[in-house]
């Protein structure tokens, strides 16, 4: 406490990183971006019109 206000909340520990639910995260991601495409575009241009 400082100047008789808290300075700081004490809360529990959280659990650790989940890395197989990650690792399905990802693959969800991949796959639903299975068949999308930019139709021709150039990813390339796309990056320097949007910088203009």
């Amino acid at each position: 406490m400082r100047g008789g206000k808290p300075v700081a909340r004490l809360v529990p520990v959280t659990p650790a990183f989940n890395r197989v639910r990650a690792r399905q995260a990802v693959a969800n991601i991949v796959d639903r971006s299975k068949g999308v495409t930019l139709g021709g575009l150039d990813l390339k241009d796309l990056v320097d019109e949007g910088r203009r």
